[in-house]
């Protein structure tokens, strides 16, 4: 049996035998300008973003309007980060990643609309103390690239792994 496995910065998958791995330095980039991270199911690349803002200091809904881009097409996925200070121990930072749910009263949520993130912080939040190290870390796809469909080739290669798939076989037919 063998496991088709992403191995990083050289778009490629391999098959592996089930029990075997390989090193291999895994890069994920961050930054503030958009930047290409993989491809999503229809073929179209995903791009990451990390978005800086202002935590809010109130309860409530606060609406960051136009922070998306205009021809992104879907959402693959959005999360917070945002960093504080200790309520018990000033001298230690506390990080904290959202949407987060402890309690009623403990919680933040994240809401889309088009190219507005609407953040909801609840009473019991607003004590987090939060510095302006917080960001929104956003994954999408674009109107404006082209779709790749996957070719029969890849998809019969993708059902037969099995012991008898090479990994050349699976290079030659399964690259990003």
């Amino acid at each position: 049996m063998a496991v088709l496995k992403y191995l990083g910065k050289d778009k490629k998958y391999h098959a592996l035998p089930i029990g075997e791995s390989i090193d291999i330095v895994q890069y994920d980039e961050y930054n503030t300008d958009e930047t290409i991270v993989g491809k999503w199911i229809n073929g179209k690349p995903i791009y990451r973003k990390v978005i800086p803002f202002t935590f809010p200091t109130s309860s409530g809904l606060t609406a960051f309007e136009n922070v998306l881009p205009e021809d992104m097409e879907f959402l693959v996925s959005i999360r917070g980060k945002s960093s504080g200070i200790n309520q018990n121990d000033s001298n230690m930072d506390v990080f904290r990643d959202f949407p987060f749910y402890l309690s009623l009263d403990d919680y933040v949520s994240i809401y889309v609309n088009y190219r507005t993130i609407t953040l909801y912080v609840s009473s019991g939040v607003v004590s987090w103390n939060a510095t302006n190290s917080s960001v929104f870390i956003v994954e999408y796809t674009k109107s404006t690239d082209a779709e790749n469909s996957f070719t029969t080739d890849m998809i019969s290669a993708a059902n037969s792994l099995d012991d008898t798939v090479t990994e050349q076989e699976v290079d030659s037919c399964l690259t990003v």
